[in-house]
């Protein structure tokens, strides 16, 4: 019934959509190696590393960067979870050069973003791992990590967040240099088509979200092949709403997906409205909502990292928390922020760090 239901879905006149054709079944294949075989044909794999913080998607990285062959064949990374103004800090460290752990944890915790995203330790532990690869690789096949995040002076105040920065970056750091680069960013950044709707506190008129250029459309305006890849986590139905076999896949799974039940389904399926929210140009955006995209539109290929009951997520850790500086610093930054109900966004960080501090 599932993929009876995804057929009839895909028939209509719609954007990307195939007209009256069936959808294939879906294949796995190992993670690894398809992102290999993509990059013997693209310079660029975009990675949406999928819901912040999930631990099954970060151990499927590692286990990437680990591979001899993804170290033969790419030099770099970009990722979203570092402000550039580090970089040359970052450079030296995954060199090998000892930093000073308060210095070095400036790098993921003072980007553009308010929150906690980037404080719980999957992030430092990824800077840790290429570290770790580089000394037993020789200088000139080492990974360089290049960071995404708009490079970001808190005293300065805010700053604008564009995904031209780091795909900036791409171009001009790896790519005028012949190299292949993979990018980790999450998946909105990622996209080929805008699905995001601008919304504002009650009374306030909605400002347009200005730009809808992603690292994607950036990338391939100027030429560039990109092979993205969605990974599907918390969001939308599992994938076995759509093809009932996936729950026999191994965990994790690379599919691509052109005209399969996984390409031919609605983006919406993946992202409904409500997913989140996160700043786009200055402007609170809500993600999802309707869009008359399917997913093959969007993305090249879905990895499954198994069904969302399984997914697990790294959490600030107590030694963290125990820290006022740190404490002092983020509660600071969250500023007079609100939830949706009007608690302030800073008392419910330190509600939440006292309680991992005292074990509960």
């Amino acid at each position: 019934m599932a993929l009876l239901a995804v057929v009839c879905l895909i028939g209509g006149p719609q954007p990307g959509r195939a007209q009256g054709r069936a959808a294939q079944l879906a294949q796995p294949i190992d993670p690894v190696v398809g992102i290999l075989d993509a990059f013997k044909t693209h310079d660029v794999v975009a990675l949406d590393e999928g819901n912040h913080n999930n631990e099954q998607g970060a151990a499927f990285r590692e286990k990437l960067y680990r591979d001899p062959r993804f170290q033969e064949a790419v030099s770099t990374i970009v990722v979203e979870s570092g402000n550039g103004r580090y970089q040359a800090m970052m450079d030296r460290y995954i060199d090998g050069e000892d930093v000073p752990e308060k210095e070095l944890r400036k790098a993921w915790l003072e980007t553009m973003g308010l929150g906690t995203a980037w404080d719980v330790p999957i992030y430092a532990e990824m800077f840790q791992t290429i570290r770790d690869i580089n000394r037993r690789l020789p200088k000139a096949r080492r990974l360089r990590v290049l960071l995404g995040d708009v490079p970001y002076f808190a005293e300065q105040g805010d700053a604008l967040r564009t995904d031209a920065f780091p795909a900036g970056l791409v171009r001009d750091e790896v790519l005028d240099k012949r190299h292949k680069v993979l990018i980790v960013y999450g998946g909105v950044h990622l996209l080929r088509h805008s699905a995001a709707q601008p919304i504002g506190p009650p009374g306030t008129p909605l400002a347009p979200p200005g730009s809808s250029d992603t690292i994607v459309t950036i990338l391939e305006k100027a030429g560039v092949k990109v092979f993205s890849i969605w990974t599907h986590a918390r969001y939308g139905e599992d994938l076995t709403a759509l093809q009932p076999d996936i729950t026999g896949w191994p965990r994790p799974s690379l599919s691509v997906i052109k005209d399969t039940t996984l390409g031919l389904a609605p983006f919406n399926f993946y992202q409904p409205m409500g997913s989140g929210m996160m700043i786009v140009n200055g402007v609170r955006t809500l993600l999802g909502g309707d869009s008359p995209w399917t997913m093959q539109d969007q993305f090249d290929a879905v990895l499954y990292l198994g069904p969302k009951s399984d997914i697990t997520y790294s959490k600030l850790s107590a030694s963290l928390c125990s820290d006022p500086e740190y404490v002092a610093m983020r509660a600071g930054r969250m500023g007079d922020l609100k939830t949706l109900d009007g608690r302030l966004v800073s008392d419910d960080f330190k509600a939440q760090c006292a309680a991992i501090v005292a074990g509960r």
